[in-house]
């Protein structure tokens, strides 16, 4: 044998590959989580534009049919109607509050994540009596 003989023993080799195997390991982990991640955005996006557009037609009704109106919404199933194109249900809650002689109209838009955990958004405005 020679005293300088070139290359990898195939031990080297199988070491290099274990790590190589692991860092790969890492990243696909890595992958479900900013999936996962950008899914959840994109829930609350979406939920932010559902209150927005309730809050906005709530606005527009005359004030003696801002309760009715309100009334009906609670519980309401949105699911992909109205502009906002969605694969997941979320559920609306309103509430009508009187805050320094305003209406102040909360909407609440609520939706269940994959591991069945409930997320809710919310938004308020105030408008006139």
């Amino acid at each position: 044998m020679r005293a300088r003989e070139r290359g990898m023993t195939l031990l080297e080799v199988l070491v290099a590959l274990m790590i190589s195997a692991l860092g790969l390991l890492g990243m696909l982990a890595l992958i479900g989580v900013v999936l996962r991640g950008s899914d959840f955005s994109r829930r609350v996006t979406e939920s932010s534009l559902i209150a927005q557009t309730q809050l906005e037609q709530l606005v527009s009704v005359p004030r003696t049919q801002l309760a009715a109106q309100c009334t009906a919404k609670n519980g309401a199933l949105w699911t992909g109607n109205g502009g906002v194109t969605t694969s997941v249900t979320y559920t609306i809650s309103c509430n009508i509050a009187s805050c320094n002689g305003l209406n102040c109209i909360t909407i609440g838009v609520s939706w269940p994540d994959a591991a069945g955990r409930t997320h809710t958004i919310t938004q308020q405005r105030a408008r006139a009596q």
